[in-house]
């Protein structure tokens, strides 16, 4: 059986474990407790309310207290091992490893919301979003993730992407300059074109902001913004070398939203093909995942060395 108390002790195995450093842990800890002990308080592992509130764990609980909710749920995220072998490694059943799943998930998407780590999920929140960040420059760019292959023809061709080779929900997201996520769509069918999500979602910026995008995103141009996007070139117009260079210099700065979708998928539930195909399982893995990295990189001990001072976390020095 593995255990808090036990993997604490040895940084290396918490950090592969649970995508964070001790001080992390303990300070999202902090923010995350009340809402188990409120939602265990007046609720059952089942979702049923409680005729009368309780305000102590039972002596029997496998999983005492907040410190290991939050612990099991974290190694969840990061390992994505099967239910059946998280449930040895904790030493619960099965039906139990997924009741706290489902409870905890939320618990969590609720604490990262409240603590402002969430990006925004809405279009018309976007230009209220980039100038809180004050940031001077917004990069765009879609992430696609792997589902389970439908058995209804429709669906599957729905779902293929070609670009992947396969069955995928894709999300369009805006990253600053210092890799944190500012906004983050609902999730796509794979088969939809990047620029089609950013038409149909009608995204509204700050006046005279740079948008700097790829040349997936040919022909959006939203008003009001300074585009940098690579020249694209073709078999009767290659590319000159001024245009080349220009290219490389466009992608030297393009190449954070990539670190971003990367440090995303540090946790394995979002990396790896989903065991389900349930849109709100697609959705808020995705919110969580983001949530986490934007908390990655607003802690004073991670190497994020561009993140404005304004929105790093003061929890240590």
């Amino acid at each position: 059986m593995i255990n808090y108390e036990t993997i604490k002790n040895n940084p290396t195995q918490f950090l592969a474990m649970t995508s964070m450093k001790l001080p992390e842990f303990e300070y999202l800890l902090d923010h995350f407790e009340p809402h188990w002990e409120n939602y265990h308080r007046h609720f059952t592992l089942t979702g049923e309310r409680r005729k009368r509130p309780v305000f102590e764990d039972y002596s029997n609980d496998s999983l005492p207290g907040a410190t290991n909710k939050l612990f099991f749920l974290m190694v969840y995220l990061k390992t994505y091992t099967l239910q059946q072998c998280h449930s040895a490694l904790f030493e619960i059943t099965q039906g139990k490893t997924s009741r706290m799943v489902k409870i905890l998930q939320p618990l969590l998407n609720k604490t990262l919301t409240e603590m402002g780590c969430m990006p925004s999920s809405k279009p018309e929140e976007i230009q209220k979003m980039l100038e809180k960040l004050h940031t001077p420059s917004i990069i765009v760019d879609a992430t696609e993730r792997t589902i389970p292959r439908a058995t209804d023809y429709g669906v599957q061709e729905e779902y293929y992407s070609g670009k992947k080779k396969d069955h995928t929900v894709k999300n369009n997201i805006l990253a600053t300059d210092w890799q944190e996520i500012a906004y983050l769509s609902p999730s796509h069918e794979g088969k939809k074109h990047d620029k089609k999500i950013c038409d149909e979602e009608d995204y509204q910026f700050p006046e005279g902001i740079i948008l700097r995008k790829d040349t997936g995103y040919q022909g959006y141009n939203p008003p009001g913004v300074v585009v940098e996007q690579p020249v694209k070139s073709s078999k009767k117009n290659p590319l000159t070398i001024e245009q080349k260079k220009h290219n490389r210099e466009i992608s030297s700065k393009r190449v954070v939203v990539e670190h971003t979708i990367m440090g995303c998928k540090r946790l394995r539930i979002v990396k790896e093909r989903l065991r389900k195909f349930c849109w709100e399982t697609i959705d808020s893995t995705m919110r969580i995942a983001s949530g986490l990295h934007n908390f990655r990189v607003r802690s004073p001990l991670r190497v994020y060395a561009r993140t404005p001072a304004h929105v790093k976390f003061k929890f240590y020095s």
